[in-house]
C-alpha cells in the first residue's frame, strides 16, 4: 500500500542518517481539520517529514508520480500530526508556491477570410497540474487518456471547436512536464463586419471567466492550490488583410496575484501573450472585493479584440 511505501522510505532515510518521522495528514479534498473532533479519520493519510539542513521537508513516496519534495495538493497547507516517541505534535504542511503548478500553452494558428481558424496548440502541464493529470490517467488506456486531453482542451475553446490530439509525452514521468500537441479547427472564430474581421484577443477560455459575477459573498474564497498560466498565440491573418486595431496592454496586480497581456505585430502575424499567477489558497470574505476586482481586470484583458481590415493600408494602433 502507499502507507507501506512511505514507512519504508522513512526507514531508509533513517538508515542513511537523516532524522525522519511519519506524519498523519488531513485530506482537505474531503474535509477541513477540526481539533475538537477527536477522530483519527481526519488524519488518515501518511506522509514523511525528513529534516534537511535543519528544516523539515515533506515527501509522499506512496503517491505514484509525485515529484521529489512535493505533496499532492490536498495534503498541502493543512493540519497534520507529526509522530514521535512522545506521541506527536501538530504541524502545518507547507503551501506550494504558484510556480509549482504551471500550465503553459503555445499556439500557431491561421485565420481564414470566412472567420474560421485552424492550427496547432502545444500544452505543457507542470508540477501539481501534471501530477493530477497523471493520477487521473493511471487506470485509463491510451485511448482514454487521449479522449480526456481532447475534451479538456475542447472545454477551453469556443463551442463547436474540433480538437485532435497529435501526440502526448510524459505520462510516466514525475519531474518532467506532461505535454500534448493538438490540431484544432474553430468555425466562426472571428466575426465578419463588412470588410473587417473582429478577432478575440484570447484564444483559450479560462475557468474563472464567469466565477466572480456577484458583488457580495457569504463565505471565504477557497482555491485548491496556487497556479500559473502562460499563453502565447501566433495568429496569421488572411492575405489582403491588415491590422486596423490591436488589444491594449493590460496589467493587474495584488500582493499575491499578477496578470499581464500584450499584443505585437510580427510580419503578417499577431503575437498575443498572456500570463496569470495566483499565489493564495484561502481568502477571507472581507477581501472578496479585491479578488473580484482583480479577476474583472483579467476578464477585461481577455475579452479584448483585434480588428483586421481587408484591402488598402490601415495604420494600426500599437500596444506592446
Amino acid at each position: 500500500t502507499n502507507q507501506d511505501i512511505t514507512l519504508l522510505f522513512i526507514a531508509m532515510a533513517r538508515a542513511a542518517g537523516f532524522e525522519a518521522s511519519p506524519v498523519r495528514v488531513t485530506d482537505r479534498k474531503q474535509r477541513f481539520f477540526a481539533k475538537e473532533y477527536t477522530s483519527i479519520l481526519q488524519i488518515r493519510h501518511l506522509i514523511a517529514a525528513v529534516k534537511v539542513k535543519g528544516s523539515d521537508m515533506y515527501f509522499d513516496p506512496g503517491i505514484r508520480f509525485c515529484p521529489f519534495g512535493l505533496l499532492r495538493w490536498n495534503y498541502t497547507a493543512t493540519d497534520a500530526l507529526k509522530l514521535d516517541k512522545k506521541g506527536g505534535v501538530f504541524v502545518k504542511t507547507p503551501q506550494p508556491s504558484y510556480q509549482k503548478s504551471a500550465t503553459a500553452t503555445s499556439a500557431r494558428v491561421a485565420l481564414a477570410e470566412d472567420g474560421s481558424l485552424k492550427g496547432q496548440i502545444a500544452v505543457s502541464f507542470q508540477g501539481l497540474d501534471a501530477l493530477e493529470h497523471r493520477i487521473d490517467g493511471i487506470y485509463e488506456d491510451e485511448e482514454g487518456r487521449k479522449k480526456a486531453l481532447e475534451d479538456e482542451i475542447k472545454g477551453w475553446l469556443p463551442a463547436g471547436s474540433v480538437v485532435k490530439l497529435a501526440e502526448a509525452k510524459g505520462w510516466e514521468g514525475s519531474d518532467s512536464p506532461l505535454s500534448g500537441l493538438f490540431n484544432i479547427e474553430i468555425p466562426g472564430y472571428a466575426s465578419i463586419a463588412g470588410k473587417r474581421l473582429i478577432v478575440p484577443a484570447v484564444l483559450l477560455q479560462t475557468w474563472h471567466k464567469d466565477v466572480f459575477k456577484h458583488a457580495d459573498r457569504i463565505y471565504p474564497l477557497y482555491f485548491h492550490y496556487p497556479f500559473t498560466e502562460t499563453d502565447r498565440v501566433e495568429l496569421t491573418f488572411p492575405e489582403g488583410f491588415s491590422v486596423e486595431s490591436m488589444p491594449r496592454q493590460q496589467d493587474a496586480r495584488l500582493k499575491y496575484a499578477g496578470y499581464h497581456s500584450s499584443t505585437q505585430m510580427n510580419g503578417s502575424r499577431l503575437v498575443i501573450q498572456r500570463s496569470l499567477a495566483f499565489n493564495a489558497i484561502y481568502i477571507p470574505k472581507d477581501r472578496y472585493a479585491e479578488v473580484r476586482g482583480f479577476f474583472n481586470n483579467v476578464q477585461q484583458g481577455d475579452g479584448q479584440q483585434a480588428v483586421l481590415h481587408k484591402g488598402g493600408s490601415v495604420s494600426a494602433e500599437k500596444h506592446n
